[in-house]
């Protein structure tokens, strides 16, 4: 419980740091840029001394190499497409919005995580993943004036990218340290940025780069902690007690980027959400 509680607590930093600065018209993909190279060195040292020491290299050695190295190719481009449409996406939408579409995340995780890991969902999952969805569905009552297709179009992808991400990674923590899993992610991530930011200026990136790097290291942690969070739990209960940060979002969005606009929906929406994480979380025990 408390790596998800710490997850969900730096991830937050993340997001409010990010779309602080984005809604500025700051270049997204500059910013990704930035972001992934930080995140890269912050876990690279850890994953290096994760192979060196522990059983990681061994349980690698062990398993079909060929194979292995499928599913981390596949996983580094499910975090490359996440951390593409994350960003653009916090540059058109408040976070708040941005992050109820992100809850589609919710059927995607619980739908992988019965068919490749063979989870099964109680009646109290059924019902707190029906009570999340439902709660959320409040928030379409946001006024539309404030929303752009393709903001919400990347956010939609963003959230698919993370369950495919997610699942891939659960799948990979098997055979490979935590460390490991997270620094491959933030290499294929930061692989995609370069080949994004061929033409970007170096004006772009400086004014990315101060908020970029508080966000990256607090993302960092973050998904490390969701890691070893997945590593002892399922995935189908594990990713939606981290959806109920959607809560965090709201609140933070309301209080701290004075996202006031639609402030009912939202808060209702948080509310039931909240209940809807309590019975997944007591259905899990």
């Amino acid at each position: 419980m408390l790596p998800l509680v710490l997850a969900i607590a730096f991830n937050t930093v993340d997001k409010v740091v990010a779309r602080s600065t984005l809604r500025k018209n700051v270049n997204p993909d500059s910013y990704l840029l930035v972001y992934q190279v930080v995140c890269l060195a912050v876990s690279l040292p850890a994953a290096i001394l994760a192979l060196t020491f522990s059983e990681a290299g061994e349980r690698t050695g062990s398993f079909g190499g060929d194979v292995i190295w499928l599913f981390v190719v596949l996983a580094m481009a499910a975090w490359s497409l996440f951390g593409v449409a994350t960003f653009r996406s916090s540059s058109k939408l408040d976070l708040s919005v941005s992050a109820t579409i992100g809850t589609s995340k919710l059927l995607w995780a619980a739908l992988l995580g019965i068919v490749f890991f063979h989870e099964s969902l109680g009646p109290l999952h059924i019902v707190g993943l029906a009570v999340i969805v439902v709660a959320n569905l409040a928030l379409h009552r946001f006024p539309f004036n404030r929303m752009t297709s393709i903001g919400a179009l990347y956010a939609a992808v963003a959230a698919f990218a993370l369950s495919g991400a997610l699942a891939l990674d659960k799948w990979l923590l098997d055979y490979l340290d935590a460390a490991v899993v997270l620094c491959l992610g933030f290499a294929g991530s930061t692989i995609t940025s370069l080949v994004l930011n061929r033409k970007s200026s170096r004006a772009d990136l400086r004014v990315a780069a101060r908020s970029a790097v508080l966000a990256a290291i607090a993302g960092s942690a973050g998904y490390y902690f969701l890691l070893v969070a997945m590593r002892t739990g399922d995935l189908s209960v594990v990713v939606p007690i981290y959806q109920s940060s959607h809560i965090v979002f709201v609140a933070a969005g309301i209080l701290i980027l004075k996202e006031r606009i639609g402030m009912r929906p939202k808060i209702v929406a948080a509310i039931a959400s909240t209940v809807g994480a309590i019975l997944i979380f007591t259905g899990s025990s």
